[in-house]
């Protein structure tokens, strides 16, 4: 991943969550946790919702230049929400990635069982599903124009939305779709193995326990 995103976060996004979620707790907004990776304290690690959903490392160690979190071929983060977030009818999961597609295999963004997760598509889509199912995808190439996209994954209880954001523009797409039985499950941050082992860089990590409306 040392290779990707070199011009970390001047493409899209820089400011992604930077306005979002200062609330110290679950509160109106809805958040349940944001981790922004920043070197500085509390640390790379740290929710900084104070809601207690740190990271922890999977695999290898995972670095944070300049504040974004730079994962090697297999390298990941997981993290156990609580209880309470896994009973939640609706979700919504932000993030920015900066990743190389590869030829033939799809590679893990995040994952969970029955809940939100991502991947990145041999072809440079992005998919948004549960647990491993694929619910929506964007158009191709993603990453042409650019080395960042932000994503936002959102589900109101009935429908779920993705939202791709890059340089070169953004593109929605809406689709209905029910969610599987709440169950607790990790939060899972790159990962993935072989050749379907996740390579990049991701930044901003932020989940709510609502659905964002459009201007959000």
């Amino acid at each position: 991943g040392g290779d990707v995103g070199g011009d970390v976060g001047s493409d899209v996004g820089s400011d992604a969550g930077s306005d979002v979620g200062t609330d110290a707790s679950v509160g109106p907004t809805g958040l349940i946790a944001r981790w922004p990776f920043e070197a500085m304290a509390p640390g790379p690690l740290s929710d900084v919702t104070r809601n207690g959903h740190d990271l922890a490392q999977l695999g290898s160690a995972v670095i944070f230049p300049m504040g974004v979190a730079d994962f090697g071929p297999g390298e990941g983060l997981f993290a156990s929400p609580s209880p309470d977030f896994n009973g939640v009818r609706a979700v919504s999961l932000h993030l920015r990635v900066a990743v190389v597609p590869s030829a033939g295999f799809r590679r893990p963004i995040l994952t969970s069982t029955n809940q939100l997760s991502l991947s990145v598509t041999e072809d440079g889509s992005i998919t948004c599903g549960f647990g491993g199912s694929e619910e929506a995808r964007s158009g191709r190439d993603m990453f042409r124009s650019s080395f960042w996209a932000a994503i936002v994954c959102s589900y109101d209880g009935a429908a779920l939305s993705l939202s791709v954001s890059t340089a070169a523009g953004s593109e929605t797409v809406p689709t209905s779709a029910t969610r599987p039985s709440p169950m607790l499950s990790r939060y899972v941050i790159g990962g993935g193995t072989g050749n379907s082992a996740f390579s990049g860089r991701i930044d901003e990590v932020t989940l709510w326990d609502r659905p964002l409306s459009s201007d959000e």
